[in-house]
């Protein structure tokens, strides 16, 4: 057994060394799958618990908004006891031209100026009833404060058990005017002592609008003068005005519903086939397992669905949210199976990564050759250049050299004639001094920016070129109107300045233009430096005008351009100065732009 064990020892390591790579792969994926498990479950918890916030939060909401309606109808009936108590030093002029309107015995008021009375039964001539009409109209600017601070009240108004109405705001009573079928509404029965016998805040059922406003619910509240019940006054709700409400709080995409005393949808949204037109019972939307489940502001599962209910305080409301579970578990599982397949992916392209790597290093190389090939061919030109720099100056030196030699063999030599033909010889040197230095201070690449304006690079690169491009019959035209200095890295920006200038000088002597010119301009604008340079040289063709900043591009290959010297000078300008490198035609030729900020 033991000689067995050997073998199934020896064969068993083998297969693990043999393919510990698979191993080791397991391993990771094990290990991924228990994090990833342990991800979705915390995902899924602060989901819920957001979830759960945010229910909390919309019920909150939504009793502030009530309760500031109830206080609303405590502020009224304050008012109008305050007024009633008060109502003998009232004017009866409004209340006397209140009329008959029909046979019926209807009465109106029909003055846009204040709240519409409306009545039935006949005009009565009782003063204590004339004195409450007075009141009942005298409530127009408090109607009209409570309305202004409420855009979601329908109607206010005041009904008396006089058979009389005020509604705010003003409705003619063509459209509108009280009568018995209004007094047998819940808006006035439920106020009555009979059904009210402690004058408490009550809610009605839904029901229609007479006007058109669609269903609503009303509050109100019973007014007494002691213990003479005079009537009720009532705020009506829209159902709509409520869903409005919810769909400003609904942020998970669930379904909200208010429902009232009568299991009756006073507003909702999020709930597939609700409107506001009809009247509805949350067991149309909701299974009775679920309701019954549900318990006060807690998230619970009933069945696939998370549950939350708030009784809603000094009503008899309830605020329900339920929301599918797997629209909660998709949001998280989709995070943890990106996250697995992103890992996968990642592994299984490794090798392909290392290799990637190995052939940016490889263009990152071929990237430095062309920059250092585009500055050797660049420097080459600027040596011709400054031979054209130098011509003048060594012949005049050579010129006093001669004159002094002369002047020495015919013994005319005077110190006063040295003296100043030495002068002139050292003046011219320092010239040729100074150009060498420019040359050398062009090439040396500073990573250090500076703060520096357009006309001090553009000068520097003309004391170098001007003078060959002037042996070339073209003109320097300079404009400078801005001389602001802004940070940015001197020699970068001369080189591509240079590169231009040497562009525009080749197409003009290509075309053999007539009175060639090249105009360097700099300038502000919103916040930006620019320096523009512009050629009379025709411009550049329309279908080369998109490629001309591509590299290798080139429109001078009978004169072998690499066709790098303007890649190289918008990369310079946009990524190492932060810049913008642009080009256009006007109607003379070519128009570079050099933007910086």
């Amino acid at each position: 057994m033991r000689k067995y064990y050997k073998y199934y020892k020896f064969f068993a390591m083998r297969l693990i060394f043999k393919n510990d790579k698979f191993l080791y792969i397991n391993l990771f994926i094990i290990i991924i799958f228990i994090a990833s498990l342990s991800t979705f479950y915390f995902i899924l918890e602060k989901e819920k618990n957001s979830i759960l916030l945010s229910a909390q939060n919309t019920s909150i909401k939504v009793e502030n908004l009530i309760n500031h309606a109830i206080n609303s109808i405590y502020y009224l009936e304050t008012t109008i006891n305050e007024i009633y108590k008060n109502r003998k030093n009232l004017s009866l002029t409004e209340v006397d031209k209140i009329k008959e309107i029909n046979t019926k015995g209807d009465y109106a008021l029909d003055n846009p100026n204040s709240i519409n009375l409306t009545g039935y039964g006949g005009l009565s001539g009782d003063e204590n009833i004339r004195y409450e009409m007075a009141m009942a109209l005298s409530l127009t600017q408090y109607f009209k404060t409570v309305a202004t601070h409420n855009k979601d009240f329908a109607w206010i108004y005041y009904i008396s058990k006089n058979r009389f109405s005020t509604l705010y705001p003003f409705t003619f009573s063509k459209d509108f005017i009280f009568n018995l079928k209004n007094q047998n509404f819940p808006i006035y029965t439920q106020s009555t002592p009979k059904n009210n016998p402690y004058g408490k805040l009550f809610f009605t059922p839904i029901y229609p609008d007479g006007v058109g406003k669609g269903l609503m619910t009303t509050m109100g509240i019973p007014i007494y003068d002691k213990n003479n019940f005079l009537g009720t006054v009532d705020i009506d709700i829209t159902l709509s005005s409520q869903s409005k409400i919810l769909k400003n709080m609904n942020l998970f995409g669930g379904s909200y519903l208010i429902v009232n005393a009568q299991n009756e949808i006073i507003g909702a949204d999020g709930v597939k086939n609700f409107n506001t037109q009809k009247i509805f019972n949350i067991n149309d939307f909701m299974d009775k397992e679920m309701i019954s489940d549900t318990k006060q502001n807690r998230l619970i599962v009933s069945g696939f669905n998370y549950i939350f209910m708030k009784k809603l305080k000094n009503t008899p409301w309830k605020l329900y949210y339920h929301i599918s579970v797997f629209d909660i578990i998709v949001s998280p599982l989709l995070n943890i199976i990106s996250l697995l397949f992103i890992i996968l992916l990642l592994f299984k392209f490794k090798k392909e990564i290392k290799k990637y790597d190995s052939m940016e290093d490889l263009l990152q190389e071929k990237g430095q050759q062309i920059i250092q090939q585009s500055r050797l061919t660049q420097m080459g030109e600027m040596l011709s250049m400054i031979a054209h720099q130098w011509r003048q100056p060594l012949n005049i030196i050579s010129v006093k050299s001669a004159n002094l030699i002369i002047k020495a063999h015919l013994n005319k030599v005077t110190p006063e004639l040295v003296i100043s033909e030495a002068e002139g010889i050292d003046e011219h040197s320092q010239k040729l001094s100074i150009t060498i230095d420019d040359f050398r201070n062009f090439f040396n690449f500073n990573k250090e920016a500076e703060v520096i304006n357009f006309c001090t690079l553009v000068d520097t690169v003309l004391s170098i070129i001007e003078a060959s491009t002037i042996s070339k019959n073209i003109n320097i035209i300079r404009e400078f109107n801005c001389k602001e200095k802004f940070n940015t890295y001197p020699n970068e920006v001369k080189h591509v300045i240079l590169n231009l200038i040497q562009n525009a000088e080749d197409i003009l002597l290509e075309k053999h233009i007539k009175n060639p010119f090249i105009k360097i301009s700099t300038y502000k604008k919103d916040d930006n430096y620019i320096c523009e340079i512009n050629d009379n040289g025709g411009g550049i063709p329309f279908d080369s005008l998109n490629n001309i900043f591509d590299p290798y591009f080139s429109t001078k290959k009978q004169k072998d351009g690499t066709g790098l010297g303007l890649y190289m000078s918008k990369t310079i300008i946009e990524e190492h100065c932060g810049g913008k490198l642009t080009a256009e035609n006007n109607k003379d030729g070519a128009v570079f732009k050099i933007i910086l900020s």
